[in-house]
């Protein structure tokens, strides 16, 4: 219910910490988890959608193939250093495409003429 003096209200959202979400049932609200954690896997959301990331794997919203406690869809969200890799090279391949066969399409053009 609505928090009065005796109850905690650790996010300040006008609802008692007993009534709020805690997915992992540790007596800790999980708005409350997520703002105080401090690199721990466990109570990371890097999906943020505003559930630890250790229950959204637990209660299957969200997969973890390699089993490492981070959700696989937080992997795919963000580019790594090998993403942008296979990008800069398949850009140059198509520049450097463009530019010799273009070339050659323009000298065969002007041949025919």
């Amino acid at each position: 219910g609505i928090p009065d003096g005796c109850e905690p209200d650790c996010d300040g959202n006008g609802t008692a910490d007993d009534c709020d979400p805690d997915c992992d049932v540790d007596g800790i609200p999980d708005a409350c988890e997520l703002v105080s954690c401090s690199g721990d896997r466990g109570c990371a959301d890097c999906n943020e959608n505003g559930v630890p990331d250790s229950c959204d794997i637990e209660s299957g919203d969200s997969r973890d193939l390699n089993g490492d406690g981070v959700p696989d869809d937080c992997f795919l969200a963000i580019p790594t250093v090998s993403h942008w890799g296979l990008m800069i090279v398949a850009l140059s391949l198509l520049i450097l495409a463009k530019l010799r066969f273009g070339a050659l399409a323009g000298s065969n053009q002007r041949r025919f003429r």
